[in-house]
């Protein structure tokens, strides 16, 4: 009888630790769906070569046409793990009532479907180097490439003496700056 019992105590515990670590027969698989102001993007950003393209916020807002936006369908009551790098994820875009800057997400975000099947955040860029956003649910892990694009410059100025003797030379400074980068140019003006 002893026997018996370890031979069955020994099924038991082999038939556990095989189903440890698997994901249910019936998980539905992930699906990503990728839109940019509405639109899919030119590419699938599926590598670094493909990046899907995305103009840094010049006005230090994001808006829809500045940020990736991700809608993953999952199984109910899961949740998806979001990181990314070279670029920030946010849950929403910027809108009048609550605005959304270039200051604003953080590197990752872990998003509940609750009683839903879906979860929706948004990717936006800082810099021109090809960033990853990777996608996990359940075991199943997805990857794209993000690369952001300089936009039109956000902000000109210009300083120095406002006033000059006729006939002489005055140097000015023209500041140029754009979200990405800041360029100091001097310039000389024969008054």
């Amino acid at each position: 009888m002893n026997s018996f019992k370890k031979i069955a105590l020994a099924m038991v515990a082999a038939m556990t630790l095989g189903t440890l670590g698997v994901a249910p027969a019936n998980a539905a698989p992930m699906s990503v769906a990728l839109t940019v102001n509405g639109s899919a993007p030119a590419t699938a950003g599926t590598a670094s070569t493909t990046a899907v393209e995305l103009p840094v916020p010049a006005d230090n807002s994001v808006d829809a046409a500045d940020a990736l936006k991700f809608v993953v369908t999952v199984d109910t009551g899961t949740s998806v793990a979001v990181s990314a790098t070279n670029a920030s994820v946010v849950l929403a875009t910027a809108t009048a009532a609550a605005p959304v800057t270039a200051s604003s997400g953080s590197a990752s975000t872990t998003i509940a479907t609750g009683t839903g099947t879906t979860a929706t955040f948004y990717v936006f860029t800082k810099t021109t180097a090809v960033g990853t956003v990777s996608i996990t649910n359940q075991g199943e892990t997805k990857v794209y490439y993000v690369q952001g694009a300089v936009g039109k410059i956000n902000t000109l100025s210009v300083s120095g003496l406002e006033v000059g003797a006729s006939g002489t030379q005055v140097t000015l400074t023209v500041l140029q700056q754009t979200y990405l980068e800041t360029r100091f140019l001097e310039s000389l003006l024969l008054l």
